[in-house]
């Protein structure tokens, strides 16, 4: 069990406000007790992990027994997909929240990070990465043909096609990774390597 996130943390910062008004210094600092629970999908669906909430400290007070653990679930929009549960703790999930999380899988044993997934999922992340650059490269390459800059424009070139080159290095430098941080291989053509845009909203990594 996990003893100290808020009340934000398990409802949401909205559901918290309403629940207990928007001004309330406690919509965002209520402590609450909840069950980590582990949910196992039909493929190609990710493992769902949900807040049991055992006590929040305001109006919820339910005992995490099974019985009750499974009629949470059975209200999820994800019931029918639903193959098993079980109850985790924070340390058994995978690190990498971003941006791997859906290629978060459980076997019944362990939460896992699937690599092949995790390196497809990363290859989109250069895509979009690349987008703008290959966008500004167009223009320029534009720009240096109509100009009859022909040098000038297949330099240009070379790095346009090193950008469209960049997911396939990834795939050729990750070939063996093992881990999700071995996937997190960046090609320098892309510029800075993107960090988890939501890190600072994910004070215990669990949403």
């Amino acid at each position: 069990m996990v003893r100290q996130p808020t009340l934000a943390d398990v409802i949401g910062d909205q559901a918290a406000e309403k629940a207990l008004g928007p001004n309330s210094p406690q919509a965002k600092r209520s402590p609450a007790l909840v069950q980590l629970v582990a949910i196992r999908l039909k493929e190609p669906a990710p493992v769902a992990i949900m807040f049991f909430v055992i006590d929040d400290f305001q109006s919820v007070k339910v005992e995490p027994t099974d019985e009750n653990i499974q009629a949470e679930i059975d209200r999820q929009p994800y019931a029918a997909d639903v193959i098993s549960w079980r109850r985790i703790e924070p340390l058994d999930l995978p690190q990498h929240r971003w941006p791997f999380r859906d290629a978060w899988r459980d076997d019944g044993e362990v939460i896992v990070t699937d690599i092949a997934i995790a390196r497809q999922i990363w290859q989109g992340v250069a895509r979009s990465a690349r987008f703008p650059l290959l966008a500004e490269l167009d223009g320029q390459w534009m720009r240096a043909m109509g100009q009859g800059k022909k040098a000038q424009a297949a330099a240009i070139e070379e790095k346009r096609q090193a950008l469209r080159d960049a997911p396939q290095e990834i795939a050729t430098a990750t070939k063996r990774a093992k881990t999700a941080e071995a996937v997190m291989f960046w090609p320098k053509q892309l510029g800075p390597k993107p960090v988890d845009p939501f890190a600072h909203e994910r004070p215990y990594g669990l949403n």
